[in-house]
């Protein structure tokens, strides 16, 4: 006989049936599949020259697909009167699944412009994304006229797992992990009965040795051995910004970032990881890195690569990036500061190689 378990009794097996689900039945399931995704960016060269091309004539992409065994897709242009046209189309897939499709524009700093959705796309049917031909621009096109179409591609997996009880079990550490949380993001907020202090190009951090040497071994070396650090109290720190060490401590009390700090600073947060060895941090910033590759932070990573221990795949991306916009990243406002500021850097070494290569090109 099902009956409800008391506070005090701990239970021999722990069920969420999901966020958002809570059924009231004593029977219950929970189907769950995971979201497949694939990517692909078809790139035109001369685009305008092309779009000039008689409108019953269409150009399209290859074809491509997530794997060998899977159906193909292909993207081609609709020229019409006014606007711009581009279809989206696929072969027969005998699972009928249904498919959520997002189509963009990205321009020079891979930004995407314009974005549509289309939902319950499924056999044989095509769909269109129509853009204005006045919005295409120099500011749209890339430094060499080519114009980049990105299309993401989302379904429902196969994978299936059921999950099914007598009797549903809310348990107690789900309050309590959201709980500790709040407890460490006012701690970070206030610092109450800090016993360190971390000054930053001279402003001041207060912080908890505890804290600071549970995360980092750098820190944990720091504090444990008889150090000035660990006699004075005070740490100086003079090759991180007071605005990047600020969210590095944020992340060291509550595991958090915010996307306005990645998409600010995750060069510099990633090299500020690097030295106090936060390998999660670091992750954390290589990764926003590798998919949000733009001229300006490409242009920092290359100057970093003399800096920070191996990363030998996010190095590999910037090189990718600027040896495909070379001129993309000499333009960006950082490019003289670098010259100035860094003459002898190896960076230069690569760039002259690059620069060889176009032009034997």
């Amino acid at each position: 006989m099902n009956r409800a378990v008391k506070i005090s009794e701990t239970p021999k097996r722990v069920l969420m049936p999901s966020a958002a689900f809570r059924p009231e039945a004593k029977k219950w399931c929970v189907s769950k599949c995971d979201v497949e995704k694939f990517h692909f960016e078809w790139n035109i060269q001369q685009f305008l020259l092309v779009a000039a091309e008689d409108q019953r004539y269409q150009r399209s992409s290859i074809e491509f697909q997530e794997e060998p065994s899977s159906f193909k897709w292909n993207l081609a242009i609709n020229n019409r009167q006014k606007e711009f046209g581009f279809v989206v189309t696929h072969g027969y897939d005998s699972k009928n699944r249904c498919y959520r499709i997002k189509l963009a524009i990205l321009n020079k700093k891979r930004e995407k412009l314009w974005p549509q959705e289309f939902d319950n796309f499924q056999n044989n049917v095509t769909s269109n994304y129509f853009v204005d031909k006045k919005s295409i621009s120099n500011d749209v096109l890339l430094t060499d006229g080519s114009l980049t179409i990105c299309c993401e591609i989302e379904y429902a997996g196969d994978k299936r797992e059921k999950v099914t009880d007598k009797e549903i079990i809310y348990p107690q550490p789900i309050n309590c992990i959201n709980q500790m949380a709040t407890q460490q993001e006012r701690l970070f907020e206030d610092m109450q009965f800090s016993d360190v202090t971390l000054n930053v190009h001279g402003r001041q951090f207060e912080a908890h040795k505890c804290i600071l040497a549970s995360s980092s071994n750098v820190f944990k070396a720091m504090f444990q051995h008889h150090t000035k650090e660990k006699i004075t109290n005070q740490v100086v720190i003079e090759d991180i910004q007071p605005e990047v060490f600020h969210q590095l401590l944020r992340f060291i009390y509550t595991g958090r970032l915010t996307s306005t700090t990645l998409e600010t600073m995750a060069t510099r947060l990633f090299a500020a990881a690097d030295k106090y060895l936060l390998d999660q941090l670091k992750s954390e910033c290589e990764s926003h890195l590798r998919l949000r590759m733009s001229a300006d932070n490409c242009l920092e990573l290359l100057l970093l690569n003399d800096q920070i221990h191996p990363a030998d795949n996010l190095k590999q991306s910037a090189v990718d990036f600027f040896r495909r916009y070379p001129s993309e990243v000499m333009a960006t406002d950082g490019w003289k500061k670098a010259k100035q500021e860094h003459p002898n850097h190896s960076f230069w070494i690569l760039f002259v190689e690059i620069m060889e290569n176009v032009h034997r090109c």
